[in-house]
């Protein structure tokens, strides 16, 4: 993303093909000391077939390349479970 991004939020697209199952999906900044923060930890809440979901993110992230990185960390949880995609959505 370039300097000076505000980040809105993610949409995160997947596939729960049982009753079960869940991705949590973090936007996380790093500072190349050791320290870093989760700004977003969302899970979603469809099973049963293929979703999308967009989580806001609050407050709204300006992005700073030159003190910080960041990335996105999507976690399964249940049974084949899948990660189809993460969007982020941002202004500049």
């Amino acid at each position: 993303l370039p300097a000076g991004a505000l980040v809105h939020g993610v949409r995160v697209y997947y596939h729960v093909p049982g009753a079960t199952g869940s991705v949590t999906t973090w936007l996380t900044r790093y500072d190349g000391a050791g320290t870093f923060a989760d700004l977003m930890g969302p899970v979603t809440t469809n099973t049963g077939g293929y979703y999308s979901q967009y989580f806001a993110l609050t407050p709204e992230e300006t992005i700073d390349p030159f003190t910080y990185s960041y990335a996105l960390n999507p976690r399964m949880e249940g049974t084949d479970v899948k990660v189809c995609g993460v969007r982020v959505f941002y202004a500049y």
